[in-house]
């Protein structure tokens, strides 16, 4: 059982379970051939139900850490290392492993993307790169950690 006093726990559990689920979803699009449309909706969906379980459930200001650490790209960074000790899975759910797009390769231990959008990728109208993502997780990790 998850402490849902524990904003980190939350975090990996969100990250572990798009891992599987998103895992799943990313194999099977790029089997039958990327539609971003799909993804998109996807991560929607994705969003607003761990969004309401975090109202529902979690006091205000841990929902506010996790909403933090998601904007900081903390389990955007955790999915892709959730993903390679996933592959058995993902094998027997869609027949194949996530990968690089149409590289094909599998996607690696301690993989981090060159170049993050995500939503305040959105805001400020730019990619982030590695290090800029890293840097921000893991002061944001550090500050809640603080507080």
């Amino acid at each position: 059982m998850i402490d849902l006093n524990n904003e980190f726990q939350i975090i990996a559990t969100i990250a572990l379970a798009d891992a599987i689920i998103g895992g799943t979803v990313m194999s099977w699009l790029q089997r039958i051939g990327w539609k971003q449309k799909i993804n998109t909706i996807y991560q929607l969906i994705m969003f607003v139900i761990c969004g309401t379980l975090l109202v529902i459930f979690c006091k205000i200001e841990i929902a506010a850490q996790v909403a933090l650490l998601w904007l900081c790209f903390v389990p955007d960074i955790l999915f892709y290392w959730f993903l390679p000790p996933l592959r058995p899975l993902h094998i027997v759910l869609t027949g194949r492993v996530p990968t690089f797009g149409s590289a094909g390769r599998p996607i690696p231990m301690f993989y981090i993307r060159p170049t993050y959008r995500s939503a305040l990728g959105f805001v400020f109208q730019r990619n982030f790169s590695d290090y800029e993502v890293c840097l921000m997780s893991i002061v944001c990790s550090v500050l809640i950690y603080s507080i």
